[in-house]
């Protein structure tokens, strides 16, 4: 029997089960539902008007629609010609049945997918119902894997930009979304999330003026693309949203769109605005006191001028020209790794870790260059709340005990202790400190400590490592400051000290260091309650 015959068998089999229910004036009880799902083809149950009543798991895995944000929608919108596939429908009224017509899937990304429609009508109870069959399993495996592929290429493409996609119907909020929206708006996956839910996200502020671009792009027929604000758990972040509608008439077929995170991009724009801001601000001061004998002074301030505005194409440089490469780098090499592309030997997986591991280590120091950037530039932003350093520490030592060489031994029996800080900064520190520790010592021990007093907590890390000088001491928490030693070489940038102190001193805290040449160094942080 072929796939379209055992279709039009079990179309034929739900119709009698109909005939029964109906024959028994309602005693027997049916749920059809168990013999939609007994097909492994997407299968949809439309009533008269071409309303999709019911439809099994396998219609969500060949579209990517989740199951009930397809139900009740008009199954000719889920179609890249929706004419075609209502029509289709017309011909089964009137035959009462079709079989094997070609027609193209739209998929929730927004690629097309060849299906062959097979269908029948029931006309048992007063409405007609027409069962229906999408036979995709007849595209070659070829074709499969591409499609594999190019998903998940999609999905690290989508990762590596922060951008997401969403898809409509005819039905507004009837939405499905990619896994990046769920990313970008910090809400669960595995909840329902319409298009309601989504204007929820957006800053209060600015919702009017997106309803109101919406509407102008629905009635003019026109593509959208609006920068805006979203709340996301409790913080702000600029997203950039387009979308691109399809009409048949007036009446909206289907809509697709994207929503990129530019969060970093507006905090640069900020930071060279700012910048810009206080160098007209002191351009004015200094001009205004020029005199005859002034002359050098004036040159001077034009240099600086000049100077400012290449830091501050630097620091956009920064962000566009290298963090954007670099995040690039590491995502396609995460792609090579996983073999999408083809199977990797173990010396080409050895030099795939080497090119990762060198773009995270730049990445890093870019975005220390980039936090120092924001601290001088007045943008400096923390969420302070109650936070237990006991757990902060923990999490930690957890995270770092697999870098801890043989030699060295780490402990943390910290008791809990409730500070009042930023939870990411402080872990941030705390991680930092534990790093150089491990760095600055080839045997030994690591002890972390709790010491509570009335106003404050001190976190302490204490190693037994090299030492360092009274006369590195004192540029130690100085940006670029490096301890020079003899030995093997020590990587580092010479920023997270000056970030650790400076982050913590703009908490209301401090960090500390005393030491001692060849026995070990023991460095505080001060937080307060």
């Amino acid at each position: 029997m072929s796939e379209s015959e055992t279709v039009i068998a079990l179309c034929k089999r739900i119709t009698e089960l109909e005939g029964i229910i109906a024959s028994t004036n309602g005693e027997a009880v049916l749920d059809y539902h168990d013999l939609i799902e007994a097909s492994l083809e997407p299968f949809l149950i439309l009533d008269d008007e071409g309303v999709i009543v019911d439809l099994n798991k396998a219609f969500e895995s060949a579209t990517g629609k989740p199951v009930e944000s397809v139900r009740h929608t008009m199954f000719a919108d889920h179609f890249e010609d929706s004419a075609v596939a209502a029509e289709c429908i017309d011909r089964v009224f009137m035959h009462g049945y079709v079989r094997e017509y070609p027609l193209r899937l739209m998929h929730s990304s927004g690629s097309v997918i060849d299906a062959l429609f097979n269908a029948s009508v029931s006309k048992r109870s007063a409405n007609s119902h027409l069962f229906v069959t999408l036979r995709t399993s007849y595209l070659n495996q070829q074709t499969l894997e591409a499609l594999i592929v190019n998903d998940a290429i999609l999905k690290k493409a989508q990762e590596i930009t922060h951008t997401g996609s969403w898809y409509i119907g005819s039905d507004p909020n009837a939405v499905t979304w990619s896994e990046e929206i769920f990313k970008i708006l910090e809400v669960p996956r595995d909840k329902p999330f319409s298009y309601n839910d989504f204007l929820s996200c957006i800053h209060p502020d600015d919702l009017p003026q997106i309803l109101k671009s919406w509407d102008a792009a629905v009635k003019e027929k026109k593509p959208f693309r609006q920068e805006h604000r979203i709340i996301a758990r409790g913080s702000v972040k600029w997203v950039l949203g387009t979308g691109e509608l399809t009409f048949d008439g007036d009446r909206l077929i289907r809509g697709i769109g994207t929503i990129q995170d530019i969060t970093d991009a507006k905090e640069i724009e900020e930071i060279m605005r700012m910048t810009e801001q206080r160098l007209e601000e002191e351009i004015v001061y200094r001009t205004g006191a020029l005199t005859d004998k002034t002359k050098k002074l004036k040159e001077a301030n034009d240099k600086l001028q000049e100077l400012d505005k290449l830091k501050s194409l630097f620091i956009a440089s920064m962000n566009h020209e290298l963090r954007t490469p670099l995040n690039s780098v590491i995502g396609y090499s995460d792609i090579l790794s996983l073999g999408v592309s083809g199977p990797l030997n173990e010396q080409q997986q050895k030099h795939i870790g080497i090119i990762k591991g060198s773009a995270e280590h730049l990445l890093a120091l870019i975005n220390d260059i980039i936090d120092i950037s924001k601290i001088e530039a007045g943008l400096f932003k923390a969420s302070v709340e109650a936070v237990n350093a006991g757990d902060v520490i923990r999490q930690v030592v957890e995270t770092l005990l697999p870098s801890v060489p043989k030699s060295l031994t780490i402990s943390a029996d910290v008791p809990d202790a409730i500070v009042k800080t930023d939870s990411r900064k402080l872990k941030q520190i705390v991680i930092n400190l534990v790093n150089n520790a491990i760095k600055y010592s080839d045997m030994g021990q690591i002890v972390v400590s709790i010491t509570e007093r009335d106003s404050d907590v001190i976190i302490s890390v204490k190693d037994t490592g090299i030492g360092i000088s009274e006369e590195n001491q004192r540029n130690l928490f100085q940006a670029f400051s490096q301890i020079h030693t003899s030995g093997r070489h020590r990587e580092g940038s010479g920023l997270g000290l000056y970030l650790s102190k400076k982050t913590m001193q703009l908490l209301g805290g401090d960090v500390t260091v005393t030491s001692q040449l060849g026995v070990g160094s023991t460095f505080s942080i001060v937080v307060p309650k």
